[in-house]
């Protein structure tokens, strides 16, 4: 290590969130993995006091993220392959659409069955969400067209459940 670098990690102590923040970025952008672990290393620490269910808050939180990215991209899938099917016709369109259809039904009832483990209503859990109209008139026009059969259910479920257990468990709440 040269002089400078020691100078530089020297100081490591002075540097603002955001400046620590791009230098540890920057370090594991370029592969410096001992840069990044030393930054992380000389980070400030902030106590806080959190609840006991902050884990699963926070669980919740990233699953029903991951939840409504992928609803809304069955979505997009499900209105483009109508738009294209309406313009023209085209092979395996509607083996297509009744794929889709049936995958976002599965991940429907993936996001319904693991808040009833939990004891929440899903439901309720999307009221604030601001693409609700979008994914109410998808769930409609999935459930219409599909057969009944719900794609990738128990892969949806298990992939849910284990976010939801990992920020528990990051966060103590197990």
């Amino acid at each position: 290590m040269n002089t400078d670098t020691k100078k530089l990690r020297a100081n490591y102590d002075l540097l603002a969130p955001r400046e620590r923040f791009a230098a540890i970025v920057a370090a594991a952008v370029r592969g410096d993995n001992e840069e990044r672990q030393v930054l992380q290393d000389t980070t400030p620490m902030l106590g806080y006091n959190i609840p006991d269910t902050f884990g699963l808050t926070e669980g919740f939180r990233m699953a029903k993220a991951f939840y409504l990215i992928q609803q809304l991209h069955y979505a997009a899938l499900m209105f483009l392959l109508c738009i294209m099917d309406v313009d023209e016709k085209i092979d395996g369109l509607d083996e297509a659409m009744l794929t889709t259809a049936n995958k976002y039904c599965g991940y429907s009832e993936a996001w319904q069955r693991l808040c009833s483990e939990y004891g929440i209503d899903s439901a309720a859990m999307m009221e604030e969400n601001p693409f609700l109209d979008v994914l109410t008139v998808a769930g409609c026009f999935a459930a219409k067209i599909s057969e009944g059969d719900p794609d990738g259910v128990d892969d949806a479920l298990e992939a849910m459940r284990e976010t939801v257990k990992h920020e528990a468990k990051q966060w103590g709440a197990v």
